[in-house]
């Protein structure tokens, strides 16, 4: 259902999305970094829970 919701571009974009070396970024780039996986997480939850309301 979510997969429905999300288009294939922005999943490819994110699969194709290098690995960062992470002993080698700044405090800044791991706060960015941080940030915006706090952000993926809060929208894939925001997601998970329309796709539940929905299904009922």
């Amino acid at each position: 259902m979510i997969t429905a919701l999300v288009p294939r571009e922005l999943i490819m974009q994110r699969e194709a999305q290098a690995v960062p070396d992470y002993a080698d970024l700044t405090e800044d780039e791991a706060l960015v970094l941080l940030e915006a996986e706090y952000r993926r997480r809060q929208v894939e939850a925001s997601l998970k829970a329309v796709a539940a309301t929905v299904a009922r």
